[in-house]
């Protein structure tokens, strides 16, 4: 479902052939938005702080800024590891600041919105929000990870509310998807 996606953005774009082909592995690129990658030191006794029990704090950072965020930890004791945080500027630096804000013992952070990020709700009627999630999810993650934004879908509504959070860049990329 993803390539159908991007040949659909690609009719709809234009320019998109000449911006995958500089980088084929970066939709932010595709989609004309700049990106970048920032490390950030990680003292050793902080990275299980910063990853969360089963990877939830990780994960929730991720999903808050619409950045991609590993840590290499292939270094020797006492040598501070290294974060990686990649993707659209703006949601590098939503996910930056949160993860700095760990790192100096500040709360986690909640799925509200953070201050520069946006949020968006469109209606949509509960006999097509299949075909936004997909098989097994499989849609709406997409999405999520070619838009940089976060895609949550409240189905007790009728019709369903979708809310579509994170840069602002990134939540018009989402809601025009």
């Amino acid at each position: 479902a993803p390539l159908i996606v991007v040949v659909a953005a690609r009719a709809r774009l234009g320019r998109r052939e000449d911006l995958l082909a500089a980088n084929p592995f970066d939709p932010a690129a595709a989609d004309g938005m700049a990106t970048s990658t920032h490390l950030v030191d990680c003292p050793p006794e902080l990275v299980g702080r910063v990853i969360g029990k089963g990877g939830e704090t990780i994960k929730g950072l991720q999903a808050q800024s619409g950045a991609h965020i590993t840590i290499d930890q292939n270094f020797p004791d006492g040598v501070p590891r290294k974060i990686s945080i990649s993707g659209a500027v703006g949601c590098v630096e939503i996910a930056s600041k949160l993860v700095e804000d760990l790192l100096k013992g500040g709360p986690v952070g909640s799925t509200s919105v953070v201050p520069g990020q946006a949020q968006q709700l469109v209606e949509c009627p509960k006999d097509v929000v299949g075909r936004v999630i997909g098989r097994g999810g499989e849609t709406i993650k997409g999405l999520q990870s070619q838009t940089g934004a976060r895609i949550q879908i409240d189905l007790a509504a009728d019709p369903c509310t979708v809310t579509i959070t994170g840069d602002p860049y990134c939540v018009d990329a989402a809601t025009r998807a």
